[in-house]
């Protein structure tokens, strides 16, 4: 398909270069722009300064999604109207040096060793490392065809989506031939590599929007992830304590270069650079899914930003559009997938389990519902969430360049009129983003647009030739956003992260007990384990099977196993997590062990373990291993 479209768009761009040959003066086209208006920017930056401001302080708190999107839409629209007319985008020249390229080389050097010393374990590994250990564990078997963590025959993926990845293939070509088990492959080489490029590819982005102060800006980036851990969800929390993970990597190191290329493509088109355009969109469909609607909707938002108003701009921006087919195609091969997915669910749900879900969706239809939730979720409820929006709001004003301007005024008030507008949320979570609409905010430049925002008072200073008067300015300001902003900071245990040596991303406690378990039964053995234990047996090299991974990658398998089964198995992990317990529960846990044939078992210690122990006992079990939180048995 992509050498369809590449030969598509070399017939268009010979069609464009025939077109704009240049005619004779008398013949010439005038163009739609009207001439720039220097003398009325100020003002009008000025004014979207203000408007920018109140907005945020007027309805940038919880539960006021819908009165901030109108106030969005409208300062916004207006001023991107106005500025349309004003002024064209150009690309300055970005200012070098080798200190500066020696500066950046530092700085991606300090994010890869911050991502290596981070360690926030996130349960999504069980999945995501589990493919590239099933690819390890038989090489020989069809990739991503069938599901590989409940060791039952004829299970698809959970998510047939997932089968257009390929960052964890590539993790486990690397695990394969080097040797090394595909998890510290993640934890340490990916995270390493990928917390490098973090900012490097904003280096890319930032050379375009502000030429003269890319490195501040940069650096201003990386202060922004890492300082702040507000929610779970926050784009800090994907960035580089979390960065192995191909959803992180699609956000904070694809997504701008796609910015970055599709710019350079509308400013001064090549084929090259259309090239880098797809390619760039087609890695990020290779790290996450998420990239079949983000890749795209980051690659139209660049291009309108550097495309002024003129027939000639009209044809570059479908050529550049042409960049993105491959990964649409993608989306409607994909989307017939999770339509047969969501058929084989629904056709195992009880009527009453389908009218609630009607009346939870209806209750999520409503205005602004899904808008104010999504918020809450990135964002958070506050300090953060009111800086994150007035610095969408006034970072258009801020910005030096016309460039920057038209990018900071066109990414959000495009994803707001398109991804966020709260009567089609319905309409998004359909075509887009799934039951994730929180996700819509991945393209919303947030970090971007507070980056813009915070160099300000380095292009005052330049202006006005104090330069350490800007610098200090910029450091306070930076100093002042880390410490008195977030409301949870982001290398910190309430964050979940523990700053130590580089090592794997795991709970000790829990991975040590993980690991036991699977080096006491032969490869795989099915095991019941507590939930914080069995989330991590899917990432060991010839792994077992554990009852329950996660609840959210066995319910989808209704249909094969049938309710009794999923029942049972919730329960054999909830006994087992010691989080029922008593005769009933031991009966009940016995006669699990035989149904599904397990050949070993992890027991939370809890005062009330000893009838589960007697189940085990009974059913040939024997303890092999004794720890403080839990006691492996295995049986004979």
């Amino acid at each position: 398909m992509f050498a369809v479209v590449a030969a598509s768009a070399l017939l268009a761009w010979g069609w464009l270069a025939r077109r704009d040959r240049p005619a004779p003066a008398a013949a010439a086209v005038p163009p739609l722009a009207r001439p720039a208006r220097p003398g009325l920017l100020p003002a009008l930056r000025l004014a979207g300064l203000a408007l920018g401001v109140v907005g945020a302080l007027s309805f940038g708190g919880a539960g006021n999604a819908v009165a901030l999107w109108y106030w969005t839409v409208a300062t916004l629209g207006a001023a991107a109207l106005a500025l349309l007319w004003l002024e064209e985008p150009r690309q300055d020249r970005p200012a070098r040096g080798p200190r500066l390229e020696l500066a950046l080389l530092a700085l991606a050097l300090a994010a890869a060793l911050y991502a290596l010393a981070a360690h926030r374990p996130d349960d999504d590994d069980a999945f995501y490392v589990n493919l590239a250990v099933a690819a390890v564990d038989a090489p020989g078997q069809a990739l991503l065809a069938a599901d590989t963590l409940h060791g039952v025959a004829g299970l698809p993926l959970h998510l047939a989506i997932y089968r257009l990845h390929g960052f964890e293939l590539g993790n486990a070509a690397l695990s394969w031939l080097s040797g090394v088990p595909a998890i510290w492959v993640f934890h340490l080489g990916a995270a390493a590599l990928a917390a490098f490029l973090v900012p490097i590819a904003h280096a890319r982005l930032f050379r375009l929007l502000t030429p003269k102060h890319w490195l501040a800006a940069v650096v201003t980036l990386v202060v922004v992830l890492v300082a702040a851990g507000e929610t779970h969800r926050w784009y800090g929390n994907f960035g580089f304590v979390r960065i192995w993970q191909g959803k992180s990597i699609q956000l904070c190191v694809f997504t701008p270069l796609v910015y970055a290329y599709a710019m350079e493509f509308a400013l001064r088109p090549t084929f090259a650079r259309w090239g880098l355009l797809a390619a760039a969109q087609i890695a990020a469909l290779g790290s996450s899914s998420a990239a079949l609607w983000a890749a795209p909707a980051a690659g139209a938002i660049a291009l309108c930003s550097a495309l002024p108003p003129t027939r000639r701009s009209l044809r570059l921006l479908a050529i550049g559009l042409l960049a993105s087919a491959y990964v649409l195609g993608a989306g409607f091969v994909a989307k017939r997938w999770m339509d047969a997915d969501s058929a084989s669910l629904q056709r195992v749900q009880s009527q009453q389990e389908i009218q609630d879900q009607q009346l939870a969706n209806l209750a999520l239809d409503r205005p602004g519902v899904r808008l104010e939730e999504a918020l809450s979720l990135v964002l958070g409820d506050a300090r953060l969430r009111r800086v994150a929006v007035a610095c969408l709001l006034i970072a258009w004003a801020a910005s030096p360049s016309a460039l920057a301007r038209r990018f900071a005024l066109v990414a959000p008030l495009a994803v707001a009129i398109v991804l966020l507008n709260p009567a089609t949320s319905s309409w998004v979570v359909a075509n887009a983003t799934g039951e994730s609409y929180w996700r819509a905010f991945w393209a919303l430049p947030v970090p971007i647009a507070m980056a813009l925002s915070f160099v300000t008072p380095l292009q005052i200073g330049a202006a006005w030739r104090r330069r350490r008067v800007g610098l200090a300015a910029w450091v306070f300001l930076l100093g002042a956003f880390a410490l008195l902003v977030p409301g949870t900071r982001g290398p910190s245990p309430e964050n979940g992260v523990r700053l130590g040596w580089p090592s794997l991303k795991v709970p000790p406690a829990a991975f040590a007990s993980a690991a036991a378990l699977s080096a006491s039964v032969p490869p795989g053995s099915v095991v019941v384990a507590p939930s914080d234990v069995g989330v991590w047996l899917p990432t060991f090299p010839e792994r077992v099977f554990p009852l329950v991974v996660r609840d959210l990658y066995l319910l989808p398998y209704r249909a094969q196993l049938g309710d009794p089964s999923i029942t049972l198995r919730r329960w054999m992990t909830a006994i087992a997590g010691g989080e029922v317990s008593g005769d009933d529960a031991a009966r009940l846990f016995r006669a699990g062990l035989e149904r599904f044939q397990v050949r070993g078992a992890c027991l939370k210690v809890t005062p009330s373990v000893e009838p589960t122990r007697e189940a085990l006992r009974a059913s040939g079990f024997r303890l092999t291993r004794q720890e403080l939180e839990h006691e492996i048995w295995v049986r004979s």
